[in-house]
């Protein structure tokens, strides 16, 4: 019951029902815990976190990637320093490809480029492979630094792998060629990626997120027609534009 509620976006009724649990004596296992502290990253709720991290420690609690969860929450709540120790904190050998994927993400998206470079550039020392959520957690640092270079090689590696096809990589590298000045490649990424796979479709389907980053590169190139015409397409593939989808093809129009 909690997972559901945490699931459909309901975190604090799942934080309540916790607590509940805890009145009624009701043992907290790992499961427990990873579903608290996927509230607590949701909710960017620091004490909740420490707590939860707290509970881990008191009862010696450990599972298989725990430190990729608790990287998440620390970062979320923009404690980043505390995630970085965490991830210090183990001996490089025995980090998971989990966890050097949190701390990639959680690098990126705090605007720490460089850092994001140096723990990518040890995570392949430690012969640890790369698979699609690493491309999509350090693509968009190449898109921040200007690191084109980089992002081909990564879509090559990308094309090697088979992971070309998965929706967060094709949204990244949509949207590194557009803010590289490179549309044509962008479109071209964009369009040979297939509207849906009926054995992985959740990793293969458009989303809202790869139209919007094709529709900003075309609104970036003076591309406006273009920009207008994917918007009508996303709505007859089902998907409805968010706010920057909308404004972004307005935008570009000419009146």
């Amino acid at each position: 019951m909690v997972s559901a509620l945490v699931q459909n976006g309901l975190d604090d009724e799942a934080l309540m029902l916790v607590y509940e649990m805890q009145k009624l004596r009701v043992a907290i296992d790992e499961i427990t815990i990873t579903i608290l502290l996927f509230a607590a990253s949701n909710l960017r709720d620091r004490e909740i976190g420490k707590q939860t991290h707290a509970y881990l420690l008191r009862h010696n609690i450990q599972f298989e990637g725990m430190e990729s969860y608790l990287i998440d929450m620390y970062a979320k709540s923009n404690m980043i320093r505390e995630a970085q120790a965490i991830f210090q904190s183990n001996v490089t050998n025995d980090k998971d490809q989990a966890t050097w994927n949190a701390m990639i993400a959680e690098n990126t998206q705090n605007g720490l480029i460089e850092q994001s470079f140096v723990v990518f550039k040890e995570m392949l020392e430690q012969n640890v492979k790369p698979n699609a959520v690493t491309l999509a957690s350090i693509l968009p640092s190449c898109s921040q630094s200007g690191s084109i270079a980089i992002g081909k090689q990564l879509h090559c590696f990308a094309i090697l792998n088979l992971f070309e096809n998965n929706v967060y990589v094709i949204s990244a590298l949509v949207d590194i060629y557009s803010k590289s000045g490179i549309i044509d490649y962008a479109e071209s990424v964009f369009l040979k990626s297939p509207e849906k796979n009926s054995v992985t479709l959740m990793f293969t389907k458009k989303n809202s997120v790869t139209y919007t980053n094709m529709i900003l590169g075309y609104g970036q190139h003076g591309m406006g027609r273009k920009a207008l015409t994917l918007c009508y397409s996303l709505r007859q593939n089902g998907l409805e534009p968010d706010d920057v989808t909308f404004l972004e093809s307005v935008s570009t129009q000419t009146f």
